[in-house]
């Protein structure tokens, strides 16, 4: 078993995720979802990011960090 594979060292790497999440909910996700499918109608190209990054993940990393971090990283978790 590998260092990276303690739960303190995983609770370090979420933190590390968490800063550069960019989560939207699920509101600000439809609106985009229509705007970039009327783009597409109109014969724009158009890039979109696939899905995965939701509040699922947010709530996984944060539940790690929570349980196996230390009491600064909880801090940082909660106001991410």
């Amino acid at each position: 078993m590998g260092e990276w594979d303690q739960p303190e060292y995983q609770a370090r790497i979420a933190i590390i995720m968490i800063n550069y999440l960019y989560y939207k909910n699920t509101v600000v996700t439809d609106q985009i979802k229509l705007r970039l499918a009327a783009q597409k109608a109109a014969g724009k190209d158009v890039f979109c990011v696939k899905e995965g990054c939701g509040s699922q993940m947010v709530e996984k990393l944060v539940k790690l960090v929570h349980q196996w971090g230390n009491p600064r990283q909880r801090v940082r978790a909660t106001l991410q």
